[in-house]
């Protein structure tokens, strides 16, 4: 009987109450407890007492649609659903009619202070209260982070939203809320934010489109209300409606840049905009748009805050000639938890456990790193196990304790690959030699080149190194890239590269919370897959040799267009900003937490994809004597041979 009220959607009845506590208080005393504290939490409310709030809507056919709904509905999704039908609008907290109905949404706030339960608290947020310069912005911080549901969250608006003190802290704190993300795409409002595949945007979504809408109907009263401040402004309809556009987008949809994680327009824009279309006969005393872009906009470097005219024109997107429905196969995943008992006896383990050679670089020495991993032979595997592995024939096995049972011998794990079948050594950027491409990757390692390898490239630009001389690289994979080349690689490769220096201590003290399980380089990499959001662009690395974590975000083709590399270069940017600013986006994750800092190098294109100037800065000495020579040739000039040296 319980079960049957309690499944739907909608608030049981005061009747409904009652009829369970007298049914279930001779059965269950528990049961009875638990409805005391729902009805205590959750009081019942009947939708009529929000009749009030239809009232607020613009449109007339919304507020009768609004009236019916609370009238004929019970239960709180029914009405919710009918009312973005009839009346076209997101619930958004600056339409009054939402704000009415959110605002009576909150519950009451307790009689007295109290610990808060773990599950209230939101430990990403918390993590950000700590870069709070003001002890007010912390205080507050803390409270929105600990209490959910609190109404504090106004105040910490008002107070340190647009504090110029607080920008390290509002901005981690757009990181846990949102994260930027690459490319924009399907808007009907802001379209000229759209096909940008390779620019970060913060809330890239059809309800922050209809928002920037919303925000242009309101402005159009001639008001902009603000937490602190209200901004009285001429009719935007008539004066630079492109640029009021520009602002409401770009302050919803929110783009960001590696450099700066805020999202708050260009300083000359804002006073640009404020001189041209402020109503300066209601400015209060004293109030300039100089004076107001202080405190809105104090920052004019463009790539630290949005330069509206990126986006007051649409960018257009090529028609496709060719179309290719074909989709390669995934890349090579690398699964095990390294561990090995060695407890008992010998014989013993032949007949229950095989051991495989696994290579592995552990960031942690508070333990052992073994080399092997020891896989079980159980008469029945586990079915749902899903950590495919290939075998040296080419067939692909649910798991590795199905490939022991066939009998066979691993050859990497993941997918098996056509490419792969035969053997062809290729030397990796961690300086091993694979059997195979497949297997390099299943480690998370790019190959440097084809064969055995040879020899350890310089491992900084400055560091000269001839040992590479006898070495074959592949050609550069795209035309008009300018490559890089990893610490103690020979080859130049077309990627984004991150070196990262990380924390020894850090790393030693997750490895004892785990069981003492060593933390690898593969470990590391397999939790930055995460933060990929190009299915185009992967993650490989390894240790260098003064102890970096270099890490490169590559194209997966074979042959990457520029805009595949533009793209990791952007999905490399973000990452390197989230490690530099601490965002809890990344440290939340705990072997990445342990990261300190972060330098990158990306791969950029040419322009029309041609090739660099075949003079580089060694040859233009030489280029200038020819020259001068030509023109001697010309015109005769005397003792030119003299003069140059030739």
């Amino acid at each position: 009987f319980c079960d049957a009220i309690f499944r739907t959607d909608s608030t049981p009845t005061e009747s409904q109450i009652k009829t369970v506590k007298d049914f279930c208080k001779s059965h269950s005393l528990k049961l009875v407890e638990c409805v005391n504290n729902f009805t205590e939490a959750y009081p019942a409310r009947s939708p009529i007492d929000s009749l009030y709030c239809c009232d607020r809507a613009e449109a007339p056919n919304c507020q009768a649609a609004c009236k019916h709904l609370l009238r004929t509905m019970n239960t709180d999704q029914e009405i919710m659903d009918g009312l973005i039908k009839e009346c076209g609008t997101q619930p958004l907290p600056q339409d009054p009619m939402w704000q009415c109905f959110l605002s009576r949404a909150y519950p009451p706030s307790p009689p007295e202070e109290e610990t808060p339960h773990p599950a209230q608290m939101d430990c990403a947020k918390l993590h950000c209260c700590s870069k709070a310069n003001t002890s007010v912005c912390r205080e507050k911080c803390q409270e929105i982070s600990t209490h959910w549901g609190s109404q504090t969250w106004q105040d910490f608006d008002q107070l340190c939203e647009y504090n110029p003190m607080e920008t390290e802290l509002i901005n981690c704190l757009a990181d846990v809320r949102e994260p930027c993300q690459l490319g924009c795409k399907d808007l009907t409002y802001c379209t000229n934010f759209n096909n940008r595949p390779t620019e970060l945007f913060r809330s890239c979504n059809m309800q922050s489109d209809q928002g920037a809408m919303n925000d242009i109907k309101l402005w159009s009263n001639g008001t902009i209300k603000m937490p602190f401040m209200n901004i009285p402004v001429l009719d935007i309809r008539k004066c630079l409606p492109d640029m009021w556009k520009a602002v409401a987008c770009s302050l919803q949809i929110k783009p960001c840049h590696s450099k700066s994680r805020g999202s708050v327009i260009c300083k000359s824009d804002c006073v640009d905009i404020l001189t041209k279309c402020g109503d300066k006969k209601r400015f209060h005393g004293g109030q300039t748009p100089e004076r107001l872009c202080e405190v809105l906009s104090p920052v004019d470097d463009p790539e630290r805050c949005i330069p509206l005219h990126r986006y007051l024109s649409e960018l257009l997107q090529e028609c496709k000639t060719k179309t290719d429905r074909s989709c390669g196969q995934c890349s090579c995943l690398c699964w095990g938890d390294g561990n090995c008992s060695t407890k008992s006896s010998y014989m013993l383990i032949l007949i229950l456990v095989r051991c495989i050679a696994r290579h592995r670089v552990c960031l942690s020495n508070s333990s052992d790193c073994p080399q092997y991993e020891c896989v079980g032979r159980p008469p029945v595997c586990d079915r749902n196990s899903m950590e495919l592995a290939c075998d040296t024939d080419g067939l692909v096995h649910r798991s590795l304790c199905h490939l022991q049972q066939a009998g066979k011998t691993l050859a990497y794990m993941g997918h098996c690959q056509e490419a792969c079948k035969k053997t062809n050594k290729v030397c990796g950027h961690n300086g091993e030699t694979y059997n195979t491409v497949c297997e390099a990757f299943s480690d998370r390692v790019a190959v440097d080149y084809e064969g055995h390898c040879r020899a350890v490239g310089a491992l900084s630009d400055t560091a000269l190194d001839s040992v590479c001389s006898e070495v074959s690289c592949p050609p550069i994979s795209t035309a008009g890239c300018q490559p890089i080349i990893p610490p103690g690689a020979c080859c130049p490769i077309c990627a984004s590269m991150l070196q990262i220096l990380w924390s020894q201590k850090q790393m030693n003290t997750f490895s004892k919370l785990n069981r003492n399980r060593p933390m690898t380089v593969h470990d590391v990499l397999q939790i930055l897959r995460l933060h990929i959001s190009v299915p185009q662009c992967d993650v490989f690395g390894y240790l260098s040799i003064d102890n970096r974590l270099v890490v490169l975000v590559a194209p997966v083709d074979h042959q990457p267009t520029p805009l595949q590399i533009e793209a990791c270069s952007k999905e490399a940017e973000k990452i390197d900003s989230l490690i530099n600013y601490a965002s809890p986006t990344l440290v939340s994750h705990v072997p990445l937490s342990a990261f300190l800092s972060s330098e990158i190098k990306t791969s950029s294109i040419h322009s029309g994809g041609s090739l660099p100037s075949p003079f580089c800065h060694d040859d233009f000495e030489l280029f200038f004597k020819i020259c001068l020579l030509t023109l001697h040739l010309m015109w005769g000039a005397p003792n030119l041979n003299t003069r140059t040296g030739l």
